[in-house]
């Protein structure tokens, strides 16, 4: 990727997803695009914005690209409605790293969810 800054331009060496928009459901269900292979890279964050309603969202990780070895790395969280929510890891252990989303009560949301990853 390169971007401009003050008429110079520079190489950011970085791995970016989104806007990836969803949307919520009563059962919890990963965000697709959200996956990111962390190998090469030494940080990772993730940010998503509930535009419609609450939102429950949850960061998963994995050594296995299938994600069979599955854990949660952050509790359920809640997203207010028009406000955003963060994971940051600046020494991401694991390979793989995806989003899943939740409606908070009875009313789906959509959800914006971006992810970069960088560094190594």
């Amino acid at each position: 990727m390169a971007e401009k800054i003050v008429g110079d331009t520079r190489s950011a060496i970085i791995e970016a997803i989104g806007p990836l928009t969803a949307t919520t459901s009563d059962v919890i269900l990963t965000v697709s695009g959200s996956v990111i292979d962390q190998r090469p890279w030494e940080s990772i964050c993730y940010t998503i914005i509930a535009a419609t309603a609450d939102a429950l969202w949850q960061v998963f990780a994995s050594n296995d690209d299938d994600f069979s070895d599955e854990v949660a790395i952050t509790s359920v969280a809640t997203i207010p409605v028009g406000t955003a929510a963060a994971y940051t890891d600046d020494v991401a252990p694991y390979s793989y790293y995806r989003v899943k989303t939740k409606t908070a009560d009875t009313t789906p949301s959509i959800i914006t969810l971006y992810g970069v990853a960088k560094g190594g």
